[in-house]
């Protein structure tokens, strides 16, 4: 899929990820890293094919999935990291950790529209 390094972890463990889409990063957390990092790419593909994004809710687009199409189809460099594993009790603080070194607000996710 496009520029996008879908190395997937092994372990489906809670966690801390780092998208690169071009020259801004958007921090994550997921309870469980393998199945959100591949939802990612099973939307991003549905995004890119024209699909819907859930049949209960076809309109519910993340920007980070509308973002990653664009980016795939622009042939921005795309890259995505697991930047730690932690207890799922502490991820909201880990999350809280990283923003603080990478940013908390990509200019995408921050504007008011999608475009």
């Amino acid at each position: 899929m496009g520029e996008i390094d879908w190395l997937l972890p092994r372990e489906n463990t809670p966690g801390i990820y780092l998208w690169r889409i071009g020259e801004e990063t958007y921090v994550g957390k997921a309870t469980s890293l393998r199945s959100r990092l591949r939802e990612y790419r099973s939307n991003t593909r549905r995004a890119l094919a024209g699909g819907v994004y859930r049949k209960s809710n076809p309109d519910g687009w993340r920007r980070v999935h509308l973002e990653l199409a664009k980016a795939v189809q622009a042939g921005r460099p795309i890259s995505v990291e697991v930047l730690e594993f932690c207890a799922k009790e502490q991820l909201n603080e880990r999350e809280r950790y990283w923003l603080g070194i990478f940013g908390s607000c990509p200019r995408w996710w921050c504007s008011s529209t999608v475009a």
